[in-house]
């Protein structure tokens, strides 16, 4: 569902920083994961929800052996970006 009326500067400045979710879809249906970990080796930890909040975010990017001063600096989507599964190999 498309939205014809603009964000409020408040709401579109916290989508952006990666603080919303989307719970629901068009008529209020859940929205699937949008984290695909079918190509998670077995020794990697299961990655968060994509709705869990931020610092569960940040605490496994840092556990995960990115600098927790770096993982600072990013927006939650960038942190979940960083740590989709081909990119996490890159990190160790």
């Amino acid at each position: 569902m498309q939205m014809s009326l603009p964000l409020h500067p408040g709401v579109l400045d916290r989508l952006e920083k990666g603080e919303l979710i989307q719970v629901g879809g068009p008529g209020g249906d859940p929205v699937e994961p949008d984290v695909d970990d079918s190509a998670a080796p077995a020794d990697m930890p299961p990655l968060p929800r994509t709705a869990d909040l931020r610092h569960v975010w940040e605490e496994y990017a840092v556990a995960q052996g990115m600098d927790a001063d770096d993982v600072r600096k990013l927006t939650k989507a960038q942190i979940i970006d960083a740590m989709s599964y081909d990119d996490r190999a890159s990190i160790e």
